[in-house]
């Protein structure tokens, strides 16, 4: 059995898809083959070749939606070159690959990859991990065979009969809670509250801003683990280098998925953005957590994926960034340091929905093998 995946590619996108394919492969009575199809980034090339998956890239376009000379410059070429070129692409790779099935997990770059399938009649399997979908997945949500979604509110911009509520894919190993390995991974000190600060696989240079303009303070109170973004990083380590208490910060620039879980296990608070993987991977540990959600992102999916969280699980403060000031951040660490852990934990585990890479997985092989 050969399958597509698809989705843009940052790594909100592309743990999802790794995840599924993983399960998919346990799952399946059958020899699994996959293929990447996307359009061209540095994150999506290296996490599929650490799964042996091969990567066919693709022309990609969105169209942008603000006035200025640039954006109207880069939509003329997006509709009529880079847009139409994916088309063809993609039409021409699913021809030669012929796959029983698309997984998409959204954007943009997956549209091509979709309309493509549908016109070839590939059954498409399209996951949303946002309260609000972005508009790329309500249009070729009419085309998939089965939608998979991650917040109950996404439930009302899709089709009923062909909605599941599957809760967000997210990294095996993130679905356990480790005892032991911190101080051997982190070279912990120990002594003061441990505090992860996530930035996401891309980074956050204005999260990353709020630690450093703070740092002296919550050194003094807390010991800090921060995944910075690999474009962050140096600026963040020049940071590190002159601030006082500097064993008691730990700058990374991307986790993978044993540090990520063992930094999770013993966190005694996260400070985040909330994109959907984010949200997904600190409930399946239990962490309470300082949500910052992103301002730009599309719909604002971030400040309501935020929202419906703290609501369901009770387990987190939000602050949205144009009201981040420094009391208001210090009292809201605080805040959730108060929380009890163990009620935070059962809340979690509940939203968590941790077999949904099963859930997905099992679903597509019923519904490829109903198709032959």
């Amino acid at each position: 059995m050969k399958v597509v995946l698809t989705g843009g590619g940052t790594g909100g996108h592309i743990f999802p898809l790794v995840s599924v394919e993983r399960e998919l492969k346990i799952e399946s009575d059958n020899e699994v083959d996959f293929l990447y199809i996307g359009p061209r980034d540095d994150f999506s090339v290296e996490a599929f070749e650490r799964e042996n998956i091969p990567v066919k890239r693709i022309s990609a376009g969105k169209i942008r939606r603000y006035l200025a000379l640039d954006s109207i410059l880069n939509n003329l070429l997006d509709l009529f070159i880079r847009i139409p070129l994916g088309f063809i692409q993609s039409f021409w790779i699913l021809c030669r690959y012929r796959p029983q099935g698309v997984f998409s997990k959204g954007g943009y770059g997956s549209v091509p990859v979709v309309m493509m399938a549908r016109l070839l009649n590939i059954s498409i399997f399209l996951h949303e991990s946002d309260s609000i979908p972005g508009f790329a997945n309500r249009l070729i949500s009419v085309l998939a065979t089965q939608v998979f979604i991650s917040f109950p509110d996404s439930n009302k911009y899709f089709s009923d009969q062909k909605t599941i509520l599957s809760g967000n894919p997210i990294r095996s190993s993130i679905n356990r809670r480790y005892d032991s390995g911190l101080k051997k991974v982190f070279d912990i000190v120990g002594g003061k509250p441990l505090l992860v600060i996530l930035g996401g696989s891309q980074g956050s240079v204005r999260l990353n801003n709020i630690i450093i303009e703070n740092l002296d303070y919550l050194l003094e109170k807390f010991e800090i683990i921060h995944q910075t973004g690999r474009i962050d990083h140096e600026r963040v380590l020049k940071a590190r280098n002159t601030c006082k208490y500097v064993e008691r910060y730990h700058v990374y620039d991307f986790f993978d998925e044993e540090k990520m879980a063992i930094a999770l296990s013993f966190a005694d608070c996260a400070i985040s953005r909330s994109g959907s993987s984010s949200i997904t991977e600190l409930a399946a540990i239990g962490v309470p957590c300082v949500l910052i959600p992103l301002p730009e992102s599309a719909q604002n999916h971030q400040l309501h994926n935020a929202l419906t969280y703290c609501k369901e699980t009770r387990s987190c403060i939000v602050i949205e960034e144009k009201d981040l000031v420094s009391e208001k951040f210090y009292s809201s660490i605080d805040q959730v340091l108060g929380m009890d852990k163990a009620m935070v934990i059962e809340q979690t585990r509940i939203f968590s929905r941790r077999n949904a890479s099963n859930v997905i997985a099992k679903k597509i092989l019923e519904e490829i093998k109903n198709d032959k």
